[in-house]
């Protein structure tokens, strides 16, 4: 039957050609059956996957590359194009997404009953907030489409298409070091921040030790997926991107671990992957710590005891003669870290990112509807209490940044969001959905990552908030499609 059809479609598509009517060409084939329906049946070609996964591959790897925002928004309109009007599983998704729905309401009550300005509260959530309704909606309407494929070879893909901006960096920092006749430890590539290379390897190591935990058996394999890791991990390390660092080696553990407790069972060659993989990162951490940047590590336990101290508003506002002031009154003199750590506090370092994340949480206790859903809603509030001397663009907390856009209320609303998805991923493994294991544990890690890189990081912003969103709604899109074929 679907070659017959294919046969009256060529047919009418060479006849109106042979008369140079092209639009009548398409007008006649799209009467036999409508087009999402030829590119799927077409024989042996599935022209709407090659498409989605050429825009996807164009997509994913500039996610975190700068001056790419026409790029981004291009490719991500013709893939949301795409799944919306191919079929109906981006409604599918929508409908099983409760939580997505009431963020969506929230904003829309958020600019109606709570925004004090509401033409420049539409702009920020134009600029923000939409844009991670969207690329949830086009993450679950892909992960609903290609489910019914290889989920190994989807995760491979993606996991590749992440990889790629690090191998990037590896490739320019070896040129450029090679060009200096010297080791440029801390050249960011193409990123303007070390930060931007770590949020693809993040995600780009959960997809690739789903793999190798999960799918891969072969030497062949654990080799290739093990080499992409550490390439991913040696950029981090070059770049000195200190939360690069710790949640490649967060992701990739989490991961053995969610296989261990859900197959019962990990091969010996995967123990020996585990166990260089673990020797590298020890490697890594030791030579980070003691001989790359150890100024970002040297007494981090006295830049967390002295954050924590004094007021931390008049702290910002005023500077960090307070707390030298609090430890003389309990000791005769400072110490050489002491000072040092001080100093910090004053010129933005780590100390003071302490110091602003609390002022944060007092802020948002004198601002707990929000401020317009500004991402600058931490500048805006402390800018009303003082002209700050501490001046940090924001808390380096995601959840507090956003708790002072869009208020606890939208917020707590938005944690759901990822909560939702570890639930998600915990009942897909109790109700032994078949083939369901290794999304169960890309999602559930996932959503766990990012919730924690939130706390350290102001990562609920820009490109960051996009692949958030869209890496959880495919993971969870792909878990609903196996429920409801199950």
């Amino acid at each position: 039957m679907i070659h017959s059809r294919n046969f009256q479609i060529i047919s009418l598509l060479t006849r109106a050609y042979n008369n140079k009517n092209v639009f009548q060409a398409f007008k006649l084939a799209h009467k036999t059956m409508n087009f999402s329906n030829t590119c799927k049946n077409f024989p042996n070609i599935r022209f709407l996957d090659v498409l989605l996964c050429g825009l996807l591959l164009i997509l994913i790897p500039v996610w975190n590359i700068p001056h790419t925002m026409a790029i981004r928004n291009i490719t991500a309109g013709l893939l949301l194009i795409l799944v919306i009007f191919n079929n109906r599983d981006w409604l599918i998704y929508l409908r099983s997404s409760k939580p997505l729905i009431a963020f969506s309401v929230y904003l829309v009550f958020f600019i109606l009953f709570i925004a004090s300005d509401q033409l420049e509260t539409i702009k920020n959530i134009n600029s923000e907030w939409l844009k991670f309704i969207l690329y949830s909606i086009l993450g679950g309407a892909i992960g609903l489409h290609f489910a019914k494929y290889s989920i190994k070879k989807l995760f491979l893909f993606l996991g590749f298409c992440f990889a790629i901006p690090l191998l990037i960096h590896i490739g320019l920092f070896s040129i450029d070091s090679i060009k200096q006749q010297t080791i440029l430890w801390g050249y960011a590539g193409l990123s303007l921040s070390h930060g931007d290379l770590g949020y693809s390897a993040l995600q780009g190591t959960i997809f690739l030790s789903v793999c190798l935990f999960f799918f891969s058996n072969s030497k062949k394999h654990i080799l290739s997926l093990l080499l992409l890791i550490t390439l991913m991990l040696a950029s981090v390390v070059l770049a000195q991107s200190r939360g690069g660092l710790i949640f490649i080696i967060l992701s990739f553990m989490a991961v053995a671990f969610f296989s261990l407790i859900t197959t019962k069972k990990i091969t010996l060659r995967k123990k020996i992957a585990l166990g260089f993989f673990l020797l590298l990162a020890a490697l890594a951490v030791a030579k980070t710590v003691t001989g790359l940047f150890p100024d970002k590590w040297k007494n981090f336990d006295s830049k967390i005891t002295i954050g924590l101290m004094g007021d931390s508003i008049s702290i910002n506002c005023n500077g960090a003669e307070e707390i030298k002031n609090e430890l003389l009154q309990t000791r005769k003199s400072l110490t050489a870290d002491d000072v040092e750590t001080i100093h910090e506090i004053d010129i933005g370092g780590t100390a003071s990112r302490i110091v602003t994340a609390r002022a944060g949480l007092t802020l948002l206790m004198q601002n707990p509807w929000g401020i317009n859903a500004s991402r600058d809603a931490y500048q805006i509030s402390l800018q009303g209490t003082c002209v700050p001397k501490v001046n940090l663009a924001n808390t380096h907390n995601g959840w507090v940044d956003s708790a002072l856009g869009i208020g606890v209320a939208g917020v707590l609303i938005l944690l759901s969001i990822y909560i939702n998805n570890i639930f998600i991923a915990i009942n897909a493994i109790r109700q032994k959905i078949k083939g369901s294991e290794a999304a169960a544990a890309a999602l559930f890690v996932t959503s766990f990552i990012w919730m924690l890189r939130n706390l350290l990081d102001t990562a609920q912003r820009d490109q960051m908030l996009e692949i958030q969103g869209f890496s959880m709604a495919l993971l969870a899109g792909i878990l609903l499609k196996n429920k409801l074929i199950k």
